[in-house]
């Protein structure tokens, strides 16, 4: 051997070589997963869990009261949209009936001008 430490034995360099072995080996483990499972991970997982079944709970509940506020809404349309035709048609009834009146009105004035044309011609012959 060519080294400053001529003293050293075989058998120190092979238990040299035995730690460099084991140290490196045990770094190798350091980097791979544990078995152990930290309790708070446990928690945060639990209460997440329980917080998305909450929240789904609730989200389900809120979606059941707005399909009833729709179904309610949309029957509350359908009365109103009936009254709604029953207006329209009270409202074309009537306003049938006051372009019969105007129109007989008409016809009234047109006869009395007619007339009182007739009169007054008489006169200037």
């Amino acid at each position: 051997m060519t080294t400053k430490n001529k003293d050293i034995s075989d058998q120190d360099l092979e238990e040299l070589l035995n730690k460099v072995i084991a140290e490196t080996t045990s770094r190798r483990s350091d980097w791979g997963v544990e078995r152990r499972i930290p309790v708070a991970l446990i928690a945060a997982v639990i209460f997440q869990t329980m917080f998305f079944v909450w929240g789904a709970a609730s989200l389900s509940t809120e979606v059941q009261h707005n399909t009833k506020v729709i179904a309610e809404l949309e029957k509350r349309m359908e009365k109103n949209g009936a009254k709604m035709d029953l207006i329209k048609d009270r409202i074309n009834t009537e306003f049938v009936a006051k372009q019969v009146k105007l129109e007989i009105k008409v016809q009234s004035i047109e006869s009395r001008l007619d007339e009182i044309e007739d009169h007054i011609s008489g006169h200037n012959h």
